[in-house]
Formats: structure tokens, C-alpha cells, sequence
């Protein structure tokens, strides 16, 4: 911000130096004393600054790999990462760290998007601190979307989904790859357009209520097997109740595979 002095139009032209001679004086002490603050302040500014920048290299780098190795593992393609980072007032008075820095996940997010927390902390010989950072993250890449709008409890085929380049800011999962979503079942009505989450799918059941089924008992290495009347849809690793065709009473049991579950004890 700048200031720009201006002198009245009712003063004298002698007035007007005689003002400008005071204000140009300066006692020897106020120099000095002026001098001795810039000689202690100006290198405190300077190390902050320092602070400040070698965490968020530090931050920015640590990201940039994290979301690199991330996404080698789940073989996204052609992908652009935007993020900023915020950090709190208080690194302005945190004094350089002379080790490496630290960090840690603040959060249980499971993919590098959306607001994100970040703890970083410093453990050398003179200085022990440690910060939080935000950061907010969004990345561009091809997903899988349905190309109109599906019904509640349809089994997902190629004609139903298409892969657009999207930009995603939220934690929700998605796939990347058509035939990762091709057989799998929805769970809700999706509309057309909308990226596919797995939050969306579920493994088409292998058991239809109504069918008879086979059940598996094994107990202390005793293995035997009766029919039952499965009384609802089963996916495998999923709880179903069953009747039992021979006693008539309702059980439960574990989906093992296609009209076949496993009895609980």
C-alpha cells in the first residue's frame, strides 16, 4: 500500500518547508534503534519464508507420488491431478527443520481426492513440531458412465456403459475399465450420463429366491447335505435364510456358489 502526503492550501510556501525540515529530522538513537530491529527481523522473515516453502516442496512432492504410485496400481490412464494446498498461520513461526520431513495420513479416505488432511511434523536435534495441511484435490481421467438410464436390479452388459473423460472431487469409487462393471447387478435406478460407482453394483446373485437349493452342513469334519427353499436372492459371501424342504424350518445360511450355501452353527 502506498501513501501519498499532500500538503493543505492554506499554508504559507514557509510554513511549508518549515514542516518539511521537521519531519526530515531524525535523532541518532531512533537510526540505531531502527537499525538493531531490521538486523533481528529481516532474518526471522527470511527463515518463516524458508519454513513455509520447504514444506509445501515437501508436501507437494510427497502428493504428486502418492497419486503417481496410486495410480500405477489401479491403471489409470492419461490422468490430470489439480490441488491446493492450505496451510495453518502458525508455520509462519515454526523454525527450519534441519532433518527430513515427515508425513502421515490425517484421514481414511481411500482415494487421493476431495479434501484431504495431512500431518507433517519435524524431528531434529533443536526443533520438535508438527502441522496439519489441507489439501483439496481433483483428478481428470477417463471413467466408465452409463450410457442411459438403467434400472434398479439389471445385470450391466457393454451396450449400457461408455468411458468419458471426467473430472472427480469426491470420494467415490469408480471403474476405469468397461469389463471391470459388465455382469455386475445395480442395486439402485441410474441415470444416464452418471459415473458408475461401485457403490452402485453388487455381484449378480447367484442364488434367485424361490429356487431349491443345496445345503452344505460341516461340523467336526461331518459333512452332509439336505435341499432347502432359498427365500430370498443370495450373492456369495452373503447370509440368506432358508427352509429346509425335509424339518420345514427356516435357517441361515452362506451363498458358496450357484443354488448352493453352507448351514451356520
Amino acid at each position: 500500500m502506498s501513501y501519498k502526503k499532500e500538503r493543505k492550501a492554506n499554508f504559507r510556501n514557509a510554513e511549508t518547508k518549515k514542516v518539511s525540515r521537521k519531519q526530515g529530522k531524525r535523532h541518532p538513537i531512533h537510526t540505531m534503534l531502527l537499525a538493531v530491529w531490521l538486523f533481528f527481523t529481516l532474518p526471522s522473515l527470511a527463515m518463516e519464508a524458508q519454513t513455509e516453502n520447504q514444506i509445501k516442496q515437501y508436501v507437494s512432492s510427497q502428493f504428486e507420488q502418492e497419486v503417481h504410485d496410486y495410480a500405477r496400481n489401479e491403471h489409470w490412464q492419461h490422468y490430470r491431478l489439480n490441488y491446493e494446498l492450505w496451510l495453518p498461520k502458525s508455520v509462519q513461526h515454526l523454525p527450519k527443520c534441519t532433518k527430513r520431513l515427515f508425513i502421515s495420513t490425517r484421514d481414511y479416505h481411500s482415494l487421493p481426492i476431495g479434501n484431504l488432511k495431512r500431518a507433517i511434523s519435524c524431528n531434529d536435534l533443536n526443533n520438535t513440531w508438527r502441522i496439519n495441511v489441507t489439501i483439496k484435490a481433483s483428478i481428470s481421467l477417463p471413467v466408465v458412465v452409463t450410457d442411459k438410464t438403467i434400472n434398479r436390479n439389471t445385470t450391466l452388459s457393454a451396450a449400457d456403459l461408455k468411458v468419458e473423460r471426467r473430472t472427480l472431487t469426491k470420494q467415490d469409487s469408480f471403474y476405469t475399465d468397461p469389463n471391470q462393471a459388465i455382469g455386475l447387478e445395480t442395486i439402485r435406478r441410474i441415470r444416464g450420463g452418471t459415473v458408475l460407482s461401485q457403490s452402485d453394483v453388487q455381484v449378480s446373485a447367484v442364488i434367485e429366491k424361490g429356487n431349491e437349493i443345496i445345503l452344505i452342513a460341516n461340523k467336526d469334519g461331518f459333512i452332509a447335505t439336505t435341499k432347502g427353499i432359498a427365500l430370498e436372492d443370495g450373492y456369495l459371501g452373503k447370509q440368506i435364510e432358508v427352509q429346509n424342504i425335509s424339518s420345514g424350518n427356516v435357517i441361515r445360511a452362506v451363498v458358496t456358489g450357484k443354488n448352493q450355501a453352507k448351514t451356520l452353527f
